[in-house]
C-alpha cells in the first residue's frame, strides 16, 4: 500500500503539465527549493537519531544513517545557490564546511 502511494505522490509530482511548461528561469527557483526539502527530509532522521539512546540502539546503522550529512549538506548549497541567486555567502559557508571537514579528516588521520 506504501508503495502504490509513493508511486502516485512521485507521479504526480513530476507529471505535472505545468512543469512541463516552465521555463529554465522559472525552472530554478523551483529546483532549488526541492533541493531544501530533501536536504530537510534528510535532516529529520538525523535529528531523530541523534541521541545516546539511539547510538546504543542502533550500534554500526548509526554512523552509516549521519553519513547522510554529506548529501544533506550539498543539497543545502544547491538550495542556496539556485534560491538566493548570490554565490558568495554560499561560497563562504562551503569553504568553512570544507575547511572543517578537512581538520576533521586530518585529526583522525593523524590520531591512528
Amino acid at each position: 500500500m506504501w508503495r502504490r502511494a509513493c508511486f502516485c505522490f512521485f507521479f504526480h509530482v513530476t507529471a505535472t503539465p505545468e512543469i512541463y511548461t516552465l521555463s529554465l528561469h522559472d525552472a530554478l527557483p523551483i529546483s532549488g527549493i526541492l533541493a531544501g526539502w530533501l536536504a530537510f527530509a534528510i535532516f529529520i532522521p538525523l535529528a531523530i537519531t541523534s541521541n545516546e539512546w539511539s547510538v546504543r540502539r542502533l550500534r554500526r546503522w548509526w554512523k552509516r544513517i549521519h553519513r547522510w550529512i554529506y548529501a544533506a549538506a550539498l543539497l543545502v548549497f544547491a538550495h542556496w545557490l539556485l534560491v538566493a541567486f548570490d554565490v558568495v555567502p554560499g561560497l563562504i559557508h562551503l569553504l568553512v564546511l570544507g575547511a572543517l571537514e578537512g581538520y576533521r579528516i586530518w585529526k583522525t588521520r593523524t590520531s591512528q
